[in-house]
């Protein structure tokens, strides 16, 4: 008798931290055979925003099936949705809006090791987030994806700074971004504000020189 498998969405309140609705994922590189360091697909999202339901168990789905064959994914992925608006939402972006971008963080040897996002552009700051990466990636891999991410907002889309929140009670998260030379310009109830500057970048990625 074959077990039902479980269900790639769950109630909001489930969520969990620093993975928010409507991220995306890449199987841009199945279907169109490209490969890069950083994969990167863009755009931005389409459809309508769900409320009270959380895709993160079909945003690590989609993460662990990158590179499989997409109409098998598609058909598994379909079957355990409530409806299949999510996933176009997550791999179906356009590129010429250069709203958001979405990345497949990948090791040298191809391995594909996580996610990430930036988004939210505003004049001259980019955020990022849903960033994902899997429990048994190089213990480089957040400093290196990091990195990239600061390299392609600041100098490939001349954004001057970032912002980003963090949870609280989320310490090894707020430490990692204080080391890199973000500070905490604001907080609310839940969360911490951060604020990092080119300038504060520039300094700290000299320490980092040799994951470039």
């Amino acid at each position: 008798m074959n077990k039902e498998k479980s269900k790639l969405f769950r109630k909001v309140n489930t969520k969990t931290f620093n993975v928010h609705h409507n991220f995306g994922s890449d199987f841009k590189n199945t279907r169109n055979k490209k490969k890069e360091t950083l994969e990167q697909t863009k755009g931005k999202m389409s459809g309508k925003t769900e409320r009270g339901l959380d895709y993160t168990p079909l945003f690590r789905f989609l993460l662990s099936k990158v590179g499989k064959n997409w109409d098998e994914v598609f058909s598994e992925a379909k079957s355990r949705l409530d409806k299949t608006n999510p996933i176009f939402s997550m791999v179906a972006l356009r590129e010429e809006d250069k709203k958001e971008f979405y990345f497949l963080i990948e090791s040298k040897s191809k391995e594909k090791l996580g996610l990430v996002r930036m988004y939210d552009f505003k004049n001259d700051s980019f955020c990022w987030g849903s960033w994902l990466i899997k429990e048994d990636a190089p213990k480089t891999t957040a400093i290196e994806s990091a990195i990239q991410i600061y390299e392609f907002g600041f100098y490939s889309l001349g954004f001057e700074k970032s912002h980003f929140d963090v949870r609280k009670g989320n310490d090894k998260v707020i430490a990692f971004h204080q080391r890199f030379g973000a500070k905490i310009v604001d907080e609310d109830e839940l969360d911490y504000f951060f604020n990092f500057e080119k300038s504060d970048y520039e300094i700290i990625k000299e320490k980092y020189k040799r994951y470039l």
